[in-house]
């Protein structure tokens, strides 16, 4: 045997001895999470949260919200499971990312982060977010724009911290060498299939948002499809795909005002199906509905 084929034996039989002590301690944890928690109920009852190797893609048409939705995300991640969470944003700046962060975790207005017409009150609010974001395990990267550094720093960042998630937004802004994915349907494909292959490789979740086609907007019915990716192969290299829809932004007399349909198209370890989450507008949270009620 080759030293290659030899090592492929190893983790086969690795791979087994974790299969079955993976299954020893679900029997002994019944009805908890093995993977990390999003902080939506429905979601990590529909998931079983957010499991190390998965690529996870969140999807919509402009204005749903999806970068509110992921930071929701990973501040519960940071700040309440304590767990390692890296961003990369390749649209926002660090400083715009950090101030939507301090009005999700505040749920004050976001608009007072550029107006500044903040009371007392809030101040004090903002101050005591900012020395708990500062404190928690969490970072914000807004200069790595290519295939390669986004490997190169989630893989440093995670060397010893084994536990935690990876952000980056957004798929189509990504380049591979000279290209932007945007630019040539190969290079889209090639990404996400090393944005799976990081995730593998780390055992960490990996969320990256994604833009759909505007095919979206000539149909009456705008709930996104998986047909509507302009290449196949970011659903064929996602282990999940999550599309969010809120009806109020295409209809002022929507019959749920305030609501957003999170759905979950694709899972290749369980069922799909659509959950209902609150959107609080003026400070871009989203939380589970019974908090709004």
């Amino acid at each position: 045997m080759t030293n290659s084929i030899q090592g492929d034996v190893l983790r086969t039989k690795e791979t087994l001895k974790y299969i079955l002590r993976d299954l020893d301690w679900k029997m002994k944890n019944k009805g908890k999470m093995n993977g990390l928690s999003t902080g939506y109920t429905e979601l990590d009852s529909i998931l079983g949260g957010l499991y190390g190797g998965k690529l996870y893609c969140l999807a919509a048409r402009p204005g749903m919200g999806i970068t509110s939705f992921a930071l929701n995300i990973s501040l519960h991640s940071a700040l309440k499971l304590k767990k390692e969470t890296l961003i990369f944003s390749l649209e926002e700046s660090t400083q715009m990312i950090l101030a939507r962060l301090l009005s999700i975790d505040t749920m004050i207005d976001s608009r007072v982060f550029k107006t500044g017409e903040l009371t007392d009150s809030d101040l004090e609010k903002v101050e005591h977010a900012v020395g708990t974001i500062s404190s928690a395990p969490l970072v914000v990267v807004d200069d790595s724009f290519d295939i390669d550094d986004i490997e190169e720093k989630s893989q440093e960042y995670f060397k010893y911290n084994k536990d935690g998630l990876i952000v980056i937004d957004y798929l189509q802004l990504i380049s591979e060498g000279n290209k932007i994915g945007s630019e040539n349907r190969k290079h889209i494909g090639s990404i996400v299939r090393r944005l799976n292959l990081l995730a593998k490789k780390l055992n960490i979740p990996i969320i990256v948002l994604s833009q759909i086609s505007r095919a979206v907007e000539n149909r009456k019915d705008k709930h996104p499809l998986l047909c509507d990716f302009r290449d196949i192969d970011v659903v064929n290299y996602s282990d999940v795909v999550l599309f969010l829809y809120r009806d109020d932004y295409y209809n002022p007399d929507s019959m749920k005002p305030g609501v957003a349909e999170l759905m979950v198209a694709k899972n290749n370890d369980g069922p799909c199906g659509t959950l209902e989450l609150a959107w609080i507008k003026k400070c871009q949270k989203y939380a589970n509905l019974s908090y709004r009620s």
